[in-house]
């Protein structure tokens, strides 16, 4: 996860029902999916932007969330985002994180 980039996702499998029932109902490996996001602030923090159920939408560390691997989640993937457009206007896009 250190090479993540903003806009790339993680990807979630939970230990709970809630996240077998989401899996079953979609058709999926995952249950949970959230964007990456790097500041110029703080260079070296992954901030995952991420939608809970009901409970709205987050920002978190991904230093605070790694530690529930084996607790709480099964496995996190990282997934680079693949630009299709032009460079620039990806770099456009960033400079507002």
């Amino acid at each position: 996860m250190r090479d993540a980039l903003t806009f790339d996702i993680v990807l979630f499998k939970s230990k709970t029902e809630c996240g077998r029932a989401v899996r079953k109902a979609l058709g999926s490996e995952y249950d949970l999916i959230a964007m990456v996001i790097r500041t110029a602030q703080e260079p070296k923090e992954i901030f995952l932007l991420e939608s809970r159920f009901s409970s709205g939408v987050f920002i978190s560390r991904f230093s605070e969330r790694k530690q529930f691997l084996g607790s709480h989640f099964k496995r996190m993937v990282h997934r680079r985002l693949m630009w299709v457009g032009k460079e620039n206007e990806m770099q456009s896009l960033a400079m507002y994180c």
